[in-house]
């Protein structure tokens, strides 16, 4: 196993943690995860295969006066 999949097993085990609290049982309601994405920190995009898919759910249209500017 690689670091990265050690870190990634590890982010899960803490979610599963994380859902028992708040008495989400795992068996009766799996889990749905989707492909891993990459983000380049510089433009706050996704990159990589699943790039298009993940980048349009990042972000959405608002409607007026409710609108967030691109710079702030």
């Amino acid at each position: 196993m690689t670091q990265a999949d050690k870190s990634h097993a590890e982010a899960f085990e803490r979610f599963g943690a994380h859902l028992a609290a708040n008495q989400i049982d795992l068996d009766k309601t799996p889990a749905v995860l989707g492909p891993w994405v990459e983000i380049d920190s510089t433009t706050e995009k996704f990159t990589g295969p699943f790039a298009a898919a993940a980048n349009r759910l990042h972000g959405r249209n608002y409607r007026k006066p409710f609108v967030v500017p691109q710079e702030v």
